[in-house]
Formats: structure tokens, C-alpha cells, sequence
């Protein structure tokens, strides 16, 4: 806290909106960073992330059931290998599971006229 005090200036609010102008100008479709920020890798990227985060916690859910036994350090590499390979099983497998939902939904909703 007293770090905190002796540091408020006016350099504190300075900084604040030279960071937002700076994120605002890389986000625009103007400057040369956001040909970067909007390449593919970083889609695909953000998708990989979004399945990392959701299957997170069913893994951490059920791998203490599995291996109940093993120290702390072998448990967060099973946890990491497991997350990651899942992940990235189901990043490969997501068109297909899109198929199977939407052949799914075909057979068991019934639109009517």
C-alpha cells in the first residue's frame, strides 16, 4: 500500500491513456500491427485456447479418481498432458462433431409447415 502511495502521481493517468490509445490504434484496421493481430494463427490460436479452457475442468474433475496415488509433480503432467492432447483432439474433430450434431437435430426435431 505505501508502495502505492508514494507512486499516485500523475504519471499513473498518463500511462493509463497512452495504453488505451495505443490499444485502440492496434485494433483499428489501419496500422501495420493489426495485419498481425488479424492473421489466421491468432484465430486458430483462440480457438485452441477456447477448447484448452473448456475441457480444463473435467480433467482436473476426473484425473484424481484415476490416479489417486502419484505425487503433486506427476498428477500437473498428467493434468497438462491431458488437457493438451484432449484440446487438441477435439480441435481436429470439430467439424465433424458439427456434422453429427446438426444430423442429430435433423432426426429428432421435426419442423413443421
Amino acid at each position: 500500500m505505501q508502495y502505492y502511495l508514494e507512486f499516485n502521481n500523475n504519471f499513473n493517468y498518463i500511462a493509463i491513456i497512452l495504453f488505451s490509445i495505443s490499444i485502440i490504434i492496434s485494433f483499428s484496421n489501419k496500422s501495420s500491427i493489426s495485419k498481425l493481430l488479424y492473421g489466421n494463427f491468432w484465430a486458430i490460436l483462440g480457438q485452441f485456447s477456447l477448447y484448452l479452457y473448456l475441457i480444463y475442468y473435467p480433467i482436473v474433475t476426473i484425473v484424481p479418481i484415476l490416479f489417486p496415488n502419484y505425487s503433486p509433480f506427476i498428477m500437473l503432467v498428467i493434468y497438462i498432458g491431458l488437457t493438451f492432447f484432449a484440446a487438441f483432439i477435439i480441435f481436429c474433430l470439430e467439424k465433424y462433431i458439427i456434422r453429427l450434431f446438426k444430423l442429430l437435430k435433423k432426426l429428432i426435431v421435426k419442423e413443421s409447415v
